[in-house]
């Protein structure tokens, strides 16, 4: 087996159990905060976005209005999020 070959399948395993064990402790820090990853999504989201409407959010996630409006009340209700009226929309979120 030529070296880059060699190299190559040591990157794909060391990326496999990289990803497995990261992917293990996102699930059971996600567990202890009793948070779905739904909810660790839209967090994300507006960690890279900064703020957003639940209308955005419903399209990104492909939800209804409402129930992307029911997950952001949860935010908010567990002092994750904060909401505040926008300009044009008082359904901003971030």
């Amino acid at each position: 087996m030529p070296q880059s070959d060699e190299i190559s399948q040591a990157l794909r395993i060391w990326a496999e159990v990289f990803t497995r064990q990261s992917m293990k402790g996102l699930l059971a820090y996600v567990r202890n905060l009793d948070l779905s990853m739904t909810q660790v999504n839209v967090l994300l989201h507006l960690f890279y976005k900064d703020n957003c409407s639940v209308s955005d959010l419903a399209g990104k996630l492909g939800f209804s209005n409402a129930a992307a409006s029911q997950l952001v009340k949860r935010l908010e209700q567990g002092n994750l999020i904060q909401r505040h009226e926008g300009k044009t929309d008082r359904r901003i979120c971030h």
